[in-house]
Formats: C-alpha cells, sequence, structure tokens
C-alpha cells in the first residue's frame, strides 16, 4: 500500500511539474505573442506614417513643378514681350533714319528734330 501511495504521489508530482512547466510556456507564448502583435502594430503604425511623408513629399513635389511650370510661362510670355519691344525700336529707328535723310529742305529742321525726340525717346526706354 506504502508503494502504491508513494507511486500515486510521485505520478501527482510529476503531474504538477508538467502542468506547472506547461502554465509557465504558455505564459511565456502569451507574453510573446503579446509583443508580436504590438511589434505588429508599430510596424504598421511606422509604415503609415512613411506612406504620409511619401504622400506630402510627392504633393510638395507637384506644387513645385507647376510653380515652375508658371515661372516658364511668365519667363516665355516676357521674352516675347522684350522681342517685340526690341522690333519696335528698331522699327522706330529706321524711320527716324528715313525720316533724317528723306526729309525735304523745308522740313528738314522739322523731322531732325523729330527723330532727335524719337532717339532720345527709344534711349530712354531702353
Amino acid at each position: 500500500k506504502e508503494r502504491s501511495r508513494a507511486e500515486k504521489a510521485t505520478m501527482a508530482l510529476r503531474a504538477a511539474r508538467a502542468a506547472a512547466a506547461l502554465r509557465q510556456r504558455t505564459d511565456v507564448a502569451l507574453r510573446a505573442e503579446t509583443a508580436a502583435s504590438a511589434l505588429k502594430l508599430q510596424a504598421e503604425l511606422h509604415t503609415q506614417v512613411m506612406m504620409s511623408e511619401v504622400q506630402a513629399a510627392l504633393s510638395a513635389k507637384a506644387e513645385a513643378q507647376e510653380k515652375a511650370r508658371e515661372a516658364a510661362a511668365r519667363d516665355q510670355a516676357a521674352i516675347a514681350e522684350l522681342t517685340a519691344a526690341r522690333q519696335a525700336v528698331a522699327q522706330t529707328r529706321s524711320a527716324c533714319k528715313v525720316l533724317r535723310y528723306d526729309a525735304t529742305s523745308q522740313d528738314e529742321a522739322v523731322a531732325r528734330t523729330a527723330a532727335a525726340v524719337a532717339v532720345e525717346e527709344l534711349a530712354r526706354v531702353e
């Protein structure tokens, strides 16, 4: 009987140890699972933050490109305006030369005065 009791006690002790070890492994597994879930959530949050930053960078790039296109259009308009002004100056100079050289003797003084005024005006505009 004592031997049977000792065997039962030994088996109970082994069962208790196995149960304790199982509980300990279960606790470790639960802690590992909790830590893995926390890491997964952190990774998802980090991914969302990075995606937001990428989206903001793309928006800033698109805005900068639009501003660059607008500036290029303004530059082209200014160049066209300057070209037209230079052509007008050249035509006016040619007209002044014609006035100077083609003026009749009685209109010569008036033409020279007009040409001088036009040349002064052109110099001021340039």
